[in-house]
């Protein structure tokens, strides 16, 4: 077995072998019986480990302290649907936001999106927060934050074409049945960003 520095990796980022397992998608015993040395980890599996740790994946094997890069809480501004239009037109008063911490922040610039209603349920309930990475590419069942020229919306994002077509197409998709399907023709449609987490008083899980 090779060694692995794992258990570092977690007390550095601060987060349990839960919280990793619900990041990656790894089964939990999986990471129990790696941490512990009982397993090798696949090269794939150690760069789903150390893709949401923020480190490379030497890091999973090294002995040394690793410093782990934008760890730990920082203050992202919260954006409403109403000013959704204003944040992609780069006009947003941020001394005017409310402000929370966010912890496992992939990208400087992300925000904060608070759900209004309840058009995302079961998945997302009003007052949530979503965590948004306007730097993240979208994939097939990723939740996106965007507006259509009125206001913010976020909803499931589904290919309409093959990813080699000249023009790569996508629909929005509410999670019921009676919200309407935003299409990526619509002129005034704007991708603001990927929902990579969210918060709310029930649960906080990462992409």
């Amino acid at each position: 077995m090779h060694k692995n520095n794992l258990r570092g990796l977690l007390e550095a980022s601060n987060i349990s072998l839960t919280q990793l397992a619900e990041f990656t998608g790894i089964a939990i015993s999986s990471l129990s019986k790696i941490q512990n040395g009982q397993i090798d980890a696949r090269q794939s599996t150690v760069k789903k480990i150390t893709d949401a740790l923020g480190v490379t994946p030497g890091a999973f094997y090294s002995e040394s302290t690793v410093m782990i890069p934008e760890r730990g809480s920082r203050m992202v501004p919260v954006v409403t649907p109403e000013l959704t239009i204003a944040w992609s037109n780069g006009s947003l008063d941020h001394t005017q936001l409310r402000r929370i911490p966010v912890e496992f922040s992939r990208s400087p610039n992300t925000f904060a999106f608070q759900v209004k209603g309840s058009e995302m349920e079961p998945h997302l309930f009003d007052g949530d927060i979503l965590i948004v990475d306007p730097k993240q590419n979208p994939r097939p069942k990723d939740i996106v934050v965007f507006h259509d020229g009125n206001m913010g919306y976020a909803r499931f994002f589904a290919l309409t074409s093959s990813p080699t077509a000249k023009l790569l197409t996508y629909d929005m998709v509410p999670a019921d049945k009676y919200s309407p399907v935003h299409h990526s023709t619509e002129s005034s449609l704007e991708i603001l960003g990927t929902v990579v987490a969210f918060q709310s008083q029930r649960m906080f899980r990462g992409r």
